[in-house]
């Protein structure tokens, strides 16, 4: 969340921006290109043009590094709500001109850190193993050791933990401007023995390829005696009628029945075969043991804010 800092702070900023770069002869063309980026990010900065203001100040600092661009990129990241890099940017500003910094601009300075941090959040977070690695939005952190706590800017983040041997862990998280979250996350080793039955070991798994071969084979046997009786009535329809055309009209019901007869025969044929190749099948595919880890997943998450 991005706050606005009061009147009086951004009047500081302007003016001592001004006297700072106005104070400064140009002596060569980087300095005035420097000095031409820097008005350029001021006049973006009064129209509120944050993005545009931060890669005017960037720029006025890659050429000739001055403490009013310092100051004003730090200003600028924090409109943009990018809290930690303005903290940073501050700090260094600091270290770069300490004792020789004009009072009223080390004022203003010191006035936007404090600020910043007070919009900056705080993350505490318990892991299990601690030696996990943890990145918060793709960058690593250096923190190490079961208790770790960072500053985080507000608003959206991706916390990702991860070790060899575990499930690695996302977590979403919105944190407040100011406010604190804490959160409890414990890995989930990668091997882990099961406690409940492997699935082979189930009865369904022992007797079902059994089950299926069984009810292919019935289905073949079904099939035989189907086709017997389909023969059967086939050869009473072909005595009747030697030539099968011209028959008399009373032997339709006798030429479709041996025609629905001939159909149940195949199919049933047809599905005994594939009853019983299924069953083959799932017979070979089932492991030799059961003594077999399973994967583990997920993990265990305690959410306290």
């Amino acid at each position: 969340m991005v706050m606005r800092i009061g009147r009086v702070l951004i009047a500081a900023l302007l003016a001592a921006s001004l006297a700072s770069a106005r104070a400064q002869d140009a002596t060569s063309a980087a300095d005035s290109e420097a000095r031409s980026a820097f008005e350029r990010g001021l006049t973006e900065l009064r129209a509120e043009s944050w993005v545009e203001a931060e890669q005017a100040f960037r720029r006025s600092l890659s050429l000739v590094p001055r403490p009013s661009a310092q100051y004003n990129l730090a200003f600028v990241l924090f409109k943009q709500g990018r809290m930690r890099e303005s903290a940073d940017c501050l700090r260094e500003l600091a270290r770069q001109t300490e004792g020789n910094l004009d009072a009223s601009f080390r004022e203003s300075s010191e006035a936007l850190l404090s600020e910043v941090l007070s919009h900056l959040a705080m993350l505490y977070i318990r892991v299990e193993p601690d030696h996990a690695q943890l990145t918060l939005d793709g960058r690593a952190t250096p923190l190490a050791g079961a208790e770790r706590a960072l500053s985080i800017d507000p608003g959206g983040h991706r916390v990702t933990l991860s070790a060899r041997g575990y499930m690695t862990r996302t977590l979403s998280l919105v944190a407040q401007a100011g406010g604190t979250t804490r959160e409890v996350v414990e890995l989930v080793p990668l091997e882990v023995k099961s406690t409940t039955p492997a699935p082979h070991d189930s009865a369904l798994a022992r007797s079902g390829p059994w089950l299926t071969a069984g009810l292919g084979a019935a289905a073949l046997i079904a099939a035989g005696v189907v086709y017997g009786v389909a023969k059967h009535a086939d050869d009473e329809f072909s005595a009747r009628c030697p030539s099968h055309r011209d028959c008399d009209p009373q032997l339709v019901a006798s030429r479709d029945n041996v025609v629905h007869l001939r159909t149940a025969s195949e199919v049933l044929a047809i599905s005994g075969g594939v009853l019983i190749a299924t069953g083959i099948s799932w017979q070979l595919m089932l492991p030799a043991s059961s003594d077999v880890p399973a994967r583990g997943a997920g993990v265990m998450l305690t959410v306290r804010r």
